[in-house]
């Protein structure tokens, strides 16, 4: 009996699972009960192409609860490519102001880093160094002679 309970209450889930890169890096905070609990979103790009030829990409809002939360948020920044699964939720909140906001999320219940420790570093070092596309290459030498050899 029990077996069969679970069963139904298992097939009422919406589950899902996606690949994607952190539009932004997580947001970790603690709830008032001392969970850890992040939110993020990803861009995941779609097979089908548009009119253009243009990859599509869907948006989708994650929450993740616990440990794997400040795992997340601690070894992933905006860019980090990973897959992730959960169950899609519907929920509703009243913000300040009473206004009604409606949020469709996916609770992630696991994810999986697809990128090495080496790639991310990599891409790190190349977001914090400075913008050279516009610099001169040679910047002063015009105003300098060449120097005299005797």
């Amino acid at each position: 009996m029990d077996d069969q309970i679970k069963r139904k209450k298992e097939s009422r889930m919406i589950k899902t699972s996606a690949v994607g890169r952190l539009t932004k890096s997580s947001e970790l905070r603690v709830t008032s009960t001392g969970k850890a609990v992040a939110n993020f979103a990803l861009a995941c790009k779609r097979e089908r192409l548009d009119k253009d030829g243009n990859a599509q990409t869907t948006f989708i809002q994650c929450v993740i609860w616990g440990k794997p939360a400040e795992v997340l948020a601690k070894y992933t920044q905006k860019g980090s490519l990973i897959a992730v699964n959960g169950e899609l939720q519907s929920r509703s909140y009243d913000d300040q102001q009473g206004q009604t906001h409606y949020v469709t999320e996916l609770v992630v219940a696991g994810f999986e880093f697809l990128e090495s420790k080496e790639t991310v570093q990599n891409r790190e070092q190349k977001q914090q160094m400075p913008e050279m596309a516009n610099a001169e290459p040679f910047y002063g030498m015009d105003d300098m002679e060449p120097p005299a050899y005797h």
